[in-house]
């Protein structure tokens, strides 16, 4: 298993390094630290000063990539390959993508950055578009986030595909020794609340209560409901799939439900569906 944590020495990448580098230790990982150099060449200036800014901008890079190397080496020592990569290309999506498929990445670990904390990261023109469309698995750290053993895992589901997602979901859990709730949402007066028990019902004979539990959340407010529920139960990481973001959007505004991701504070997994 090899796990990519794209760093721009940040405060927001140094806390997605110290989690990536947890990772790797518990799941013995080989760790890949790269980062991308957004081309200057579209500055207007003379080819030689040109020149003379992208071997300064890499010389830069390229020694303080390996200070955050030196330091995760020397913090965890059982960790045995770590590589480093610094990549100048014009798009930092693109960048990111080739290197994960060229290097065969499992699983690509970023941080937030700034005052806009997750909404930054997972709606911002370039991230947004990587877990939108890449096929690797994303999790997103939250600024100054402090990694914590993962031993509850929430996945929220629509329940639209939920038998082969949960199959992708299991294996992670098991790996991780983690127990895994699967949670929905629904009105108190929705139509649809005596169907959807019913489901439950049906599908808590069926699957291992062993591997993993449901939970319905009847809420007003769909959102509010999620959110309380997370903060209630403290999982260590939350998982979604790319095709509720329509759904989830919401979820990571910050006007919306008082900044709720801000409230949890709790690493995001997103996983691509096929649906």
């Amino acid at each position: 298993m090899k796990l990519l944590i794209p760093v721009d020495f940040s405060l927001g990448s140094d806390s997605a390094l110290n989690y990536g580098a947890n990772l790797a230790k518990i799941l013995n990982t080989e760790l890949h630290i790269i980062h991308v150099i957004k081309d200057p060449s579209g500055i207007h200036t003379s080819a030689i000063n040109i020149n003379k800014l992208k071997d300064i901008i890499k010389d830069d890079s390229e020694n303080e990539i390996l200070k955050k190397r030196n330091e995760v080496a020397q913090k965890f020592p059982e960790i045995h390959t770590i590589i480093t990569k610094v990549i100048t290309d014009d798009s930092v999506e693109n960048a990111l993508k080739s290197y994960s498929q060229l290097n065969q990445i499992d699983l690509i670990i970023m941080g937030t950055h700034g005052y806009t904390g997750i909404t930054k990261l997972m709606f911002g023109s370039v991230t947004r578009a990587l877990m939108n469309n890449s096929e690797i698995p994303v999790i997103a750290i939250p600024m100054n986030y402090t990694f914590k053993t993962i031993k509850n895992i929430v996945y929220a589901s629509d329940f639209s595909n939920l038998d082969k997602e949960v199959e992708e979901i299991i294996p992670l859990s098991l790996l991780l020794n983690s127990k895994l709730t699967v949670i929905n949402a629904i009105h108190p007066n929705s139509d649809d609340k005596n169907n959807r028990l019913e489901d439950f019902k049906e599908l808590s004979t069926q699957l291992d209560e062993n591997l993993i539990q449901l939970h319905l959340i009847e809420s007003p407010n769909l959102l509010e409901g999620i959110t309380a529920f997370i903060q209630t139960e403290k999982p260590e990481l939350v998982v979604l799939y790319t095709h509720k973001l329509s759904l989830y959007e919401q979820l990571f505004d910050l006007s919306v439900s008082q900044n709720i991701m801000e409230q949890i504070k709790t690493p995001l997994l997103m996983l691509r569906s096929e649906a």
